[in-house]
């Protein structure tokens, strides 16, 4: 497991490198990693206290809800 340095360094130093692989990375991209994410560790998640845009709160919440009933539809 990956050591993670506690701090205010260390928290500064996490949100510049976070802001540039947003800078980098798509939008749609980083929601494909989150809701991989969600459903590998089957997460359920308030998407209002994550995705600051009440549309794209709503359309990644409807778009996640789709992806689970169709895997689970096809197990």
């Amino acid at each position: 497991m990956k050591k993670v340095e506690v701090g205010k360094d260390a928290a500064i130093e996490a949100e510049v490198k976070a802001a540039r692989e947003r800078a980098v990375v798509p939008v749609e991209i980083r929601m494909k990693q989150f809701r991989d994410m969600l459903a590998e560790k089957e997460v359920s998640y308030n998407a209002g206290l994550i995705i600051p845009v009440k549309c794209m709160r709503k359309w990644v919440l409807g778009d996640f809800h789709v992806r689970r009933l169709v895997v689970y539809m096809s197990n």
